[in-house]
């Protein structure tokens, strides 16, 4: 059961994530579409709001993956251990 709430818990939080990215493309486009009409001031406070939330993405994702990859090593190594017995 823990298990399965972990893994549930994962997998919503990556859909999360990628939807987070998604909306983050999606507002790059728009950036690169209207930056012409935009002053530059206001591009700029746009483009440094863009770095900060990907590289809040970049980081929260490989939180995930790290996660991820130490449940598989604590996995494999009880298997190990339950064939060593």
């Amino acid at each position: 059961m823990a298990t399965a709430n972990f893994d549930l818990g994962i997998r919503i939080t990556a859909a999360s994530l990628s939807r987070q990215e998604n909306s983050l493309r999606e507002r790059r486009m728009r950036l690169e579409r209207d930056k012409e009409k935009m002053d530059a001031e206001k591009r700029e406070t746009e483009e440094a709001a863009l770095k900060k939330i990907h590289e809040s993405l970049l980081k929260r994702k490989s939180d995930i993956m790290l996660i991820n990859e130490n449940r598989n090593a604590v996995i494999n190594m009880t298997i190990k251990q339950s064939l060593l017995k």
